[in-house]
């Protein structure tokens, strides 16, 4: 059989095959190559799914170890109709798993829970998997009879890691969303509103490890920090001192911290809440997010008053963190929640 025969059979298996839903990705000379974005350590190829796909495997071998983190929960809208909840933090899995050459292998990634509306209840986010063999539970959703969004638990693995619970507030204080769990340990819980009249909201949850709750809101107006990352070498986002709340932050050392809380401010609207650190475990740029902290409210009987519209929650860092709820406004709109942030699957094998 000449060679263009041959180059063209090959193409069209693969093309055929890809139509089945398998990959067998070609490089230059023929060889199958990684599905998903990749690194080298040491003597092991590490890939970061950040996508669903079908993982190819293309040798025999049981030294293939993998890691999973669900989707984080996003928060309630600041209209919610009791309290004003965050979402919770992704579960983190892992395990080592034996592979045959040829199995083909569903690799689901889950989904952040997205953007509640202004008075409306979260969404949970959803599990990632490796298979069956490795499942890790997304966080569920803040909803807006008071019930805070829990962290993801119950999944698959040998060792299991659950994510922070969101936690509640009051309409004028929302609590802050949890952080993901990770190879550290588990996330911490984002932080309570203040019940007694406070009306900034809350820290988001540091990322795995014991990452420190956030702050809880305080009767005053001033937003408060997020959780520092597990080493505390990493602090959680600035609460808000009038020109919107700090973002969390993450170090080679491991998970990220919390979003800090929006300000309750004396201008025309609620101020954000910030956003969850992203996580560094692996490769310095993957791993277990912080979660979001809550947006201002926005109250016209208050002292500043306040005559605008509420903040919005901070959004779950990445990779798995909840996300901070909305702010309330007695006068205008409320505040619509951040975003849960996305899981990822992690696969670290000797090729």
């Amino acid at each position: 059989m000449r060679k263009s025969t041959v180059l063209t059979f090959v193409l069209l298996c693969g093309a055929l095959a890809g139509a089945q839903g398998f990959f067998f990705p070609l490089n230059s000379s023929g060889a199958v190559t990684t599905v998903c974005p990749n690194v080298v350590v040491g003597s092991q190829i590490r890939e970061f799914c950040t996508a669903s796909v079908t993982w190819h495997a293309t040798t025999n071998g049981t030294n293939i170890t993998i890691e999973a983190i669900g989707g984080g929960g996003s928060g309630t809208g600041g209209g919610a109709s009791t309290n004003i909840t965050g979402g919770g933090g992704g579960e983190y899995c892992t395990s080592s798993v034996a592979y045959s050459s040829g199995a083909n292998i569903t690799v689901t990634v889950g989904a952040g829970g997205g953007v509640s509306t202004a008075s409306g209840d979260g969404h949970a986010g959803g599990n990632s998997s490796f298979g069956s063999t490795v499942v890790a539970v997304g966080g569920s959703a803040g909803q807006t009879a008071n019930t805070s969004g829990a962290g993801g638990t119950g999944g698959t693995g040998s060792t299991c890691h659950n994510g922070g619970a969101g936690e509640s507030g009051t309409h004028s204080a929302g609590g802050g969303g949890g952080g993901a769990g990770g190879p550290n340990g588990a996330g911490a819980n984002g932080s309570g509103g203040n019940t007694a009249g406070g009306r900034a909201g809350a820290g988001g949850g540091g990322g795995s490890g014991g990452g420190s709750a956030g702050a809880s809101a305080p009767s005053g107006n001033s937003g408060v920090a997020g959780g520092a990352n597990h080493t505390a070498s990493q602090a959680g986002g600035a609460g808000d001192t009038g020109s919107g709340a700090g973002n969390g932050s993450g170090d080679s050392n491991g998970a990220s911290g919390g979003g800090g809380g929006g300000q309750a401010s004396s201008n025309t609207v609620g101020d954000p809440g910030g956003n969850g650190g992203s996580g560094q475990e692996w490769n310095g740029a993957h791993g277990s997010g912080g979660g979001g902290g809550g947006g201002g409210g926005c109250n016209s009987s208050g002292s500043p008053a306040c005559n605008g519209n509420g903040g919005a929650g901070g959004n779950g860092g990445s990779y798995g963190g909840g996300s901070g709820p909305g702010g309330y406004s007695n006068a205008h709109t409320s505040g619509v929640s951040g975003a849960g942030a996305q899981g990822i699957v992690v696969i670290t094998y000797t090729p």
